[in-house]
C-alpha cells in the first residue's frame, strides 16, 4: 500500500506557523498592557504620596509652583499611559481577529487533509479489491 502523500502539506504548516506567530504577539501584547497598568499604579501611588508630604502653611511661592507643575506632569504622564493602554488594547483586539482568520484556515486545510486522506483510503481500497478479485478469479479458473 502506497503512503498518503498531503499535496498542500507546507502551506498547512506554514498557516500552522502564521497561528502561532500571531498568538506569541498577542501573549508580547498582554505583558505590555501588565507592564503600562504597573506603570499607572505606580503614578497613581508617587502621587498619593506627594500629595501626602504637601505642607502648604511652610511653602514658598517658588515651591508651591514646582508642585503643580511637578502634579501637572505625573496627571500628562499618566493621560499618556492611558493612551498608550488603549493603543494596546485596540491592536491585541486587530491581532486577536487575525488569529481567528488564520484560525480558520488552518481549519479548511485540516479539513482538506481529512477528504484527500478519505480519498486516499477510498482508491487503496478499490485497488486492493481489485487485486483480490483478480487473485480470487485465477485461483478458480486454476481448480477447475
Amino acid at each position: 500500500m502506497k503512503k498518503f502523500d498531503y499535496k498542500y502539506k507546507t502551506i498547512q504548516n506554514i498557516k500552522e506557523i502564521q497561528e502561532s506567530k500571531i498568538q506569541k504577539e498577542i501573549s508580547d501584547i498582554d505583558i505590555i498592557i501588565t507592564q503600562l497598568k504597573a506603570e499607572l499604579t505606580e503614578l497613581e501611588i508617587k502621587k498619593k504620596k506627594f500629595l501626602g508630604d504637601n505642607n502648604k502653611a511652610k511653602c514658598k511661592a517658588s515651591e508651591m509652583k514646582f508642585r503643580f507643575e511637578y502634579i501637572s506632569f505625573m496627571e500628562d504622564k499618566k493621560k499618556k499611559v492611558l493612551a498608550k493602554i488603549n493603543e494596546m488594547h485596540v491592536k491585541k483586539k486587530n491581532k486577536h481577529n487575525e488569529l481567528v482568520q488564520k484560525s480558520k484556515e488552518k481549519k479548511i486545510f485540516n479539513k482538506m487533509e481529512e477528504k484527500c486522506y478519505e480519498e486516499f483510503l477510498y482508491e487503496s481500497n478499490k485497488e486492493e479489491n481489485l487485486t483480490l478479485d483478480e487473485i480470487a478469479i485465477q485461483r478458480y479458473s486454476r481448480k477447475k
